[in-house]
């Protein structure tokens, strides 16, 4: 046999053993790597089963944090709002506050110038007062001296009445003397005509004319005032005489009679015009 092939042979046995070890580790390590790949695998397995439960739990809690957020900004949108409106609130208030106070301060000034005007009356009253007191009693000095001209007025006219009368009484007597002096019929005293009262004072109501055209004048005094058919009155009017009324109808507030005598150029008779008695 050649030395080559006997080196070949030789090195061909080597390998052959080499060979044999290296497919026994191989095996040998296959078997422990295809082990642990399947652990690999199993742990990979796990791993990711545990990664999608804590991606679920994660996006559960993502879901949650986001629902949480969105209430919050919700909220937070709510607050927001609610401190706009405060603040437009505030805002109102204190420009009514200002204006309140503006107010008050004006109120304020009016008081002021009406205790000030208050005060200013208070005077003038207790001026008033002290002026309405002297009046006064110069009213009630007024008062007795007009009670004691009223009675010497009254006595004046009871003396004038009583003079009247006798002028009366004289007149009837020289008409008499007059009358028989002229060889006529003798006037008794039942065709005298009477005269109203001295201190007798009435108003005309009304002034029409008869079926003769001839003036009625209506007075707001009869029987009660002691006044009698065939009496004479006076009417007037601020101090200037009318004409004279000769009663033809009396009852007992209101008579009637008849204009006698007028006044030429004289004012028409009216209602209000002023009746008095007529001398003789």
């Amino acid at each position: 046999m050649h030395i080559l092939t006997k080196l070949l042979v030789v090195l061909t046995a080597v390998l052959g053993v080499l060979l044999s070890g290296l497919t026994i580790a191989y095996t040998s390590n296959a078997d422990a790597i295809r082990a642990e790949l399947d652990g690999a695998r199993a742990r990979a397995a796990n791993a990711e089963s545990t990664a999608q439960r804590s991606a679920a739990t994660e996006a559960s809690a993502r879901d949650a944090l986001e629902r949480q957020v969105e209430s919050l900004q919700a909220s937070l949108t709510e607050t927001r709002t609610s401190m706009n409106a405060l603040r437009t609130d505030n805002n109102r208030l204190l420009a009514e506050n200002k204006r309140l106070n503006i107010a008050e301060q004006a109120y304020q000034t009016s008081i002021d110038d009406y205790a000030a005007r208050i005060d200013s009356m208070v005077e003038v009253l207790r001026g008033f007062q002290v002026e309405i007191g002297t009046l006064r009693q110069r009213e009630l000095a007024l008062q007795r001296r007009e009670l004691e001209l009223t009675d010497r007025l009254s006595d004046l006219e009871s003396e004038i009445e009583a003079k009247d009368g006798t002028l009366r009484a004289l007149r009837e007597q020289v008409v008499e003397l007059e009358q028989t002096l002229a060889g006529g019929p003798t006037a008794g005293r039942a065709d005298a005509v009477a005269t109203a009262p001295s201190s007798f004072r009435a108003r005309v109501l009304r002034v029409q004319r008869d079926a003769n055209n001839d003036l009625l004048v209506s007075i707001d005094a009869g029987t009660n005032d002691r006044l009698a058919n065939r009496m004479r009155l006076n009417v007037v009017r601020e101090g200037r005489f009318l004409g004279t009324v000769t009663l033809e109808r009396v009852d007992l507030n209101e008579s009637v009679g008849r204009l006698t005598l007028r006044v030429p150029d004289a004012p028409a008779i009216t209602s209000g015009d002023l009746v008095l008695p007529a001398s003789l």
